[in-house]
């Protein structure tokens, strides 16, 4: 379980991207490309109770780097939409509560009410983007990849956050 104390010791976004130095822009740079379509940013900004995110992250990772700031945005519309990114590495003792089939996967992000009782998982990369990897021709993987380096896939995190947060 986590405890609002050891909560409280993750990074807002600002501070993390501080934090991680010379990786800081890419997230910067993919936080203000984020767009969020009205409807959705309705949904998120009439959020009535307290939603605390948890986030587990790296900044080599590149799919950290396409969705963290994602999350980040999404939590920007309401102030009761709390995240708290922290780094997985030096943060083993959050990250192996909560392993992906035995793997340390990120961005793991783990949704929790104001108790903190868990309420939904958001893991490494939209269903989408986990499809076209796994079934496409090397070509399409390989445009799979591109499109969603590129951001061409923020929509469709937005819309699983979306169904997670509508529990």
């Amino acid at each position: 379980m986590i405890t609002p104390e050891r909560f409280a010791q993750g990074y807002d976004f600002a501070t993390y991207v501080e934090k991680m130095g010379d990786d800081g822009h890419k997230f910067v740079s993919r936080y203000e490309k984020c767009t969020i379509d009205p409807e959705d940013a309705a949904f998120f900004a009439g959020i009535k109770k307290p939603v605390n995110i948890l986030v587990l992250s790296e900044s080599w990772c590149p799919d950290c780097v396409a969705n963290v700031p994602i999350i980040a945005k999404i939590a920007s519309l309401n102030p009761l939409l709390q995240v708290k990114i922290f780094p997985r590495d030096a943060n083993l003792d959050v990250m192996d509560r909560f392993l992906t089939d035995g793997k340390r996967t990120i961005p793991t992000v783990i949704f929790f009410d104001a108790e903190f009782r868990e309420t939904g998982r958001w893991i490494e990369r939209p269903a989408t983007v986990k499809r076209g990897l796994a079934e496409g021709t090397d070509e399409e993987k390989a445009a799979v990849k591109k499109d969603y380096i590129q951001g061409k896939y923020q929509n469709d995190v937005i819309k699983e956050v979306r169904v997670i947060l509508a529990g």
